[in-house]
């Protein structure tokens, strides 16, 4: 003898999608101009103004030739660093991904391109700066841009 299995019996009221509604209240909106916003807008302009140097600082090739590409001397995780203009360098994409994957090698590139007491300044800064007020960044490099 061989059970079968009950239908389900399905609803017919629409399943609701979305967040639960708690205690009765709609929950808050998130905003879109917060500290990741301006964080972007300052990663944008950063990006904008290194590359307007106009040839990979490594080949010295220059568009159309190639896609210019804004590199970080110290990583974009160093806060204190991260939107220094010093800190930019425009570079191809073939070099960008070449030094990206020989941490070494862009060390020594770095050494040689800043010289030995900028390169102290910046790992300094990299490692123990002081967190970066995003309102005056994006003030500073608005300011750069319009130059």
């Amino acid at each position: 003898m061989t059970l079968r299995r009950q239908p389900i019996a399905r609803s017919t009221k629409p399943i609701k999608r979305g967040r639960p509604i708690a205690n009765g209240k709609r929950p808050r909106k998130k905003r879109k101009g917060g500290k990741a916003a301006l964080g972007r807008a300052c990663d944008k302009l950063w990006s904008l103004i290194v590359r307007q140097h106009g040839s990979c600082k490594v080949c010295e090739k220059a568009p159309p030739a190639v896609v210019l590409q804004g590199a970080h001397g110290f990583s974009r995780r160093y806060r204190g660093t991260r939107w220094n203009l010093l800190n930019g360098f425009s570079l191809c994409s073939g070099c960008h991904v070449r030094l990206t994957h020989d941490p070494i090698g862009w060390d020594n590139w770095l050494r040689v391109a800043w010289g030995a007491s900028i390169y102290a300044e910046m790992r300094r800064l990299a490692i123990c700066g002081p967190k970066p007020d995003l309102a005056a960044v994006h003030a500073s490099l608005l300011a750069e841009w319009n130059r």
